[in-house]
């Protein structure tokens, strides 16, 4: 099985410990490790299935039975924590501290797919690539976006997007798209979004405090709905966005970046809508 670093998933690693278990002893049972780590064997199974979670006890008994060394002990304790956390900021937070101790044995993501979503001017010095001649100018490249950034975030930006294979040089000199796309597992990429997401929100104050409205649009709309029709709402957003990526697709030649946000959510209380 893999090792406890790679994992994002206690469930999925207490599941699969057991299954290593019974292969290498066929004396190992569900029950005789439930009973070591001193959890019920109906309880255990609903912690497999993701329906339960380990009690602080519970899961130092699983440290001491698995006699994990320190750094991985910690790892299980913060992993386990990460699966309970209730809030995306607590879990982002974990996620980062799961991140410094799996490093850099485990390969759990490339450290520098994760960066990618978490400044906000990677992905505008991406696009950027489709609209400007970028031949190694670092300071012109540097104020080039709004706001600016700083020479050296801008060398650091190019050299991830190349590591990732989103952009490489031409014969001459150019930088350019290379239209690739990066992929990975939904338990990283959701927590790195949300930051990604977070992000763009400062950037939008930044434009309405410092744009002048020939250049940017803003409107808002408070409304009262039936809780039912909310999927109505978030279809007409998929058809307004497939629009809006079908007008970039065809505007040529394209000569700046912009972010369009769409937001909606709840000004008033909302049953289960609270985390």
């Amino acid at each position: 099985m893999k090792d406890l670093l790679e994992y994002l998933s206690y469930h999925t690693y207490l599941e699969d410990f057991v299954a290593a278990k019974k292969t290498e002893k066929e004396w190992f049972s569900l029950r005789y490790f439930a009973e070591k780590i001193g959890v019920d064997q109906g309880n255990l199974v609903r912690v497999f299935q993701g329906k339960r979670h380990l009690s602080p006890a519970a899961v130092e008994r699983l440290v001491a039975y698995m006699d994990l060394d320190g750094r991985r002990a910690d790892y299980l304790r913060k992993l386990v924590l990460f699966n309970k956390a209730k809030t995306d900021a607590k879990a982002r937070q974990l996620f980062d501290q799961l991140m410094q101790l799996a490093a850099p044995d485990a390969q759990i993501l490339e450290p520098h797919q994760y960066e990618f979503y978490r400044k906000w001017y990677h992905t505008a010095l991406y696009n950027l690539m489709d609209c400007y001649e970028f031949r190694g100018d670092f300071e012109a490249l540097a104020v080039k976006l709004d706001p600016a950034i700083t020479v050296i975030q801008a060398r650091e930006s190019m050299e991830l997007l190349q590591k990732l294979k989103l952009v490489q040089p031409r014969g001459d000199g150019r930088y350019v798209q290379t239209h690739n796309l990066i992929t990975s597992g939904e338990a990283w990429r959701s927590f790195a979004v949300h930051t990604f997401q977070e992000n763009t929100l400062k950037l939008a104050l930044h434009s309405l405090e410092h744009h002048h409205r020939q250049v940017r649009d803003f409107s808002t709309l408070t409304m009262s709905i039936a809780s039912k029709d909310l999927e109505k709402v978030r279809e007409l957003t998929k058809e307004y966005r497939k629009a809006i990526l079908k007008l970039v697709q065809e505007s040529n030649p394209a000569d700046s970046v912009y972010q369009l946000n769409i937001q909606l959510f709840p000004m008033t209380r909302v049953k289960g809508g609270s985390k």
